[in-house]
């Protein structure tokens, strides 16, 4: 007999369904040279060559230094990609993490059935005991879940989702750095 704790849930694509991506940009960066519509497209690009064809949103994650300024944020949202500050200091509630899951539970509230979220953050293995029976219950319930960096933690798709954030440049991750 199997141990429990070695059951995976099988990885699942709803091609049609609606598609988010979680990015934390400090885990994740950004190359610098691209413009909000062009990392919206190479996005959504990577997505359809991976067979995910409904809607797509993009919701980017990082405090005021590695988020764009001001006066970018309305580009970013003309480019329907939303911009998520996350508090900074001593004393803050939630982190990157933290936020990152409480927005996921939300936009699957608001997108009932079958749906694909990939939250692409390392922070997300530093949440508290909550956010991992959180994650599992959303992949019980109609969500396929993809982790940037998979938890040995938590039941669900092994697969990293990590390809996304490597599509946003053409010559590979290492200029994503740069």
């Amino acid at each position: 007999m199997s141990n429990p704790s070695d059951f995976h849930y099988p990885i699942r694509v709803y091609p049609t369904g609606n598609t988010v991506v979680f990015l934390d940009v400090d885990d994740f960066p950004i190359p610098k040279h691209l413009d909000p519509q062009t990392i919206r497209q190479k996005i959504k690009r990577a997505l359809e060559n991976r067979g995910y064809l409904g809607d797509v949103s993009v919701r980017l994650y990082g405090d005021k230094n590695t988020l764009p300024g001001k006066y970018s944020m309305d580009k970013y949202a003309d480019a329907g990609i939303e911009i998520c500050l996350v508090p900074e200091g001593e004393g803050v509630m939630y982190t990157g993490g933290t936020l990152m899951l409480m927005d996921s539970y939300q936009w699957s509230l608001n997108n009932p059935g079958e749906s694909n979220l990939m939250l692409l953050s390392k922070k997300i293995k530093h949440v508290d005991v909550c956010g991992m029976p959180l994650l599992t219950f959303l992949n019980m319930n109609g969500s396929s879940v993809l982790l940037g960096e998979p938890l040995s933690e938590i039941r669900l798709p092994s697969e990293s989702a990590d390809w996304i954030w490597k599509s946003l440049s053409d010559c590979g991750t290492s200029c994503l750095q740069s």
